[in-house]
């Protein structure tokens, strides 16, 4: 009894210590890239950065969930992410006629 207790301590102290200066760097990189993404949308090539901050942000998302995989010691169910522009021009590309 005291050993699972002492293992569910030390899971949970290793993801309380982790996550701060995960969340610190997570959000530092996310909030630059969209300031600069926003703010050089106008040559184009913000829209290029603006894209690779999503995907910066959906990679600390996925670690994020290992990260709970791991605290709770089963998989997190992950869903898919719908896409919102493309997705819809899709459909409306492949409605039968």
């Amino acid at each position: 009894m005291r050993a699972l207790l002492f293992v569910r301590v030390i899971r949970e102290t290793r993801y309380l210590l982790l996550g701060l200066p995960l969340s610190l760097i997570s959000f530092a990189l996310v909030a630059a890239g969209l300031v600069l993404g926003i703010g050089t949308a106008v040559l184009l090539a913000g829209l290029v950065v603006l894209s690779g901050t999503l995907v910066l942000a959906r990679g600390f998302a996925h670690l994020e969930r290992l990260r709970l995989s791991d605290l709770y010691g089963r998989p997190v169910v992950r869903l898919p992410y719908r896409g919102f522009l493309l997705g819809r021009a899709r459909r409306a590309a492949s409605w039968p006629r």
